[in-house]
């Protein structure tokens, strides 16, 4: 089970937590929101600026 999760973690290419969050959204648009908002918060923990967090991971915003 662990290395078929892992497998799907690098066929998707993100992070174990990204896959993680997946099964609790409802939809492909809060998926990718609470994606958003973990990383938001991480940029905030470490004090980045949300601009250059995400130009440092190649996200938008």
């Amino acid at each position: 089970m662990e290395q078929a999760y892992e497998d799907e973690v690098e066929r998707l290419g993100v992070g174990t937590w990204e896959l993680t969050l997946r099964p609790i959204a409802t939809s492909e648009d809060q998926a990718h929101q609470l994606v958003l908002d973990a990383h938001r918060e991480i940029a905030e923990m470490v004090n980045i600026s949300w601009a250059d967090y995400c130009r440092l991971h190649n996200l938008p915003g």
